[in-house]
């Protein structure tokens, strides 16, 4: 875990707490349910709706909400999804639903609450912590999105050699897609590696980010799409539909599949703003880009985007009646990481693109 990003986490977290006096929230919440159960009366439980509704409030305007994916997960693994955000207000009506008594609630409201307290104390810590050794929080800088690569270890084999040549595709692929979205080529800049996976995290425009999270979420809707078209094949097959119309079947698959990577592709292109020459040599090389990260995709690498709010409000304040492009950027950025976080990902491949990974064994 990196430590520079972890200290972010924890920023955000203190900040959150300070912002809205959380553990009082559940303070709250905890007597003014004890009371509504205790002593019903139409005021008592408007009370504890007026709590219930400050943790939604809260919840809803949460530092932690703005977290690229790489610090949600962060904030996961430390705990804290519970205590801050729209996991503070899920853990508290959950506590209330699945509390089979009344009794059972506000035991379980004060557990929660208690170890907030706990949890709150521990971070309070590790920022000073943080101060002492000099650890400052690692933010994404003004004008730039974040890429979060996240290359599944079965990818690479355990070997620095085949992680070298994924890395140079995966560079080229990004190069490639950015160039598309901004009319010019840009080397792909490492902000830093994470520990625990391989994780590398890239400096991008947020035009360029834009594009690279629109192809990924395409990717992932594709996916799904093979996976339902599929299983209703299997009902076919069950039903023992003729050989004939299910090898059709088949074939319209590979012909969405390549179909869909067309369409992402020209819509692409179609946005490029450079030379024309440069255009056709882009057709025959981003075919090939899009069909490899399609692939990586589908046997579990991940890419995520984060752009901040900030950066683009920033330079629109000179324009308030046209959103400039790397506002149009950001809002794509937000909408779509959104989106992506409700999709499911199949667990095993689907395209089957068969883009190869090197296996290389021999010794230099």
């Amino acid at each position: 875990m990196n430590a520079d990003r972890l200290a972010s986490v924890v920023e955000a977290i203190n900040n959150d707490n300070s912002a809205h006096n959380i553990l009082q929230l559940l303070n709250n919440l905890e007597q003014t349910y004890t009371v509504s159960v205790q002593t019903p009366d139409p005021a008592h439980a408007h009370n504890f709706d007026a709590a219930r509704a400050a943790i939604s409030d809260a919840a809803g305007d949460s530092w932690v909400s703005v977290l690229s994916p790489s610090r949600l997960r962060i904030l996961s693994t430390i705990g804290g999804d519970h205590f801050v955000g729209p996991g503070l207000e899920a853990a508290v009506e959950s506590t209330i639903a699945q509390s089979a008594t009344p009794s059972n609630a506000i035991e379980a409201l004060q557990k929660l609450r208690a170890a907030a307290e706990s949890f709150f104390a521990t971070t309070s810590q590790l920022a000073k912590g943080f101060e002492t050794l000099r650890i400052e929080s690692e933010e994404v800088a003004e004008g730039e999105a974040e890429v979060e690569v996240r290359i599944p270890s079965a990818l690479v084999s355990g070997r620095l050699r085949v992680f070298g040549e994924e890395a140079v595709k995966i560079s080229r692929s990004l190069e490639q897609i950015s160039e598309t979205a901004t009319g010019s080529p840009a080397p792909i800049a490492i902000r830093s590696f994470d520990s625990g996976s391989i994780q590398i995290f890239i400096s991008l425009d947020p035009v360029s980010g834009a594009a690279i999270l629109t192809f990924v979420t395409a990717v992932v809707q594709l996916m799904n799409a093979i996976v339902g078209a599929r299983q209703s094949r299997a009902v076919l097959e069950r039903d023992e539909a003729p050989a004939d119309a299910l090898r059709q079947l088949r074939e319209w698959e590979s012909e969405r599949i390549s179909n869909e990577l067309d369409r992402i592709r020209d819509e692409l292109l179609d946005k490029y703003s450079g030379d024309s020459g440069r255009k056709n040599e882009l057709r025959t090389g981003l075919s090939s880009s899009l069909k490899f990260l399609a692939d990586r995709i589908d046997r579990g690498m991940d890419i995520s985007v984060f752009s901040e709010p900030e950066a683009v409000e920033a330079e629109s304040e000179s324009d308030e009646t046209e959103k400039t492009p790397a506002e149009i950027a950001h809002e794509t950025i937000a909408e779509l990481g959104a989106d992506l976080l409700k999709l499911d990902r199949p667990e095993e491949p689907v395209l089957l693109l068969d883009e190869g990974v090197s296996t290389d064994d021999k010794s230099e």
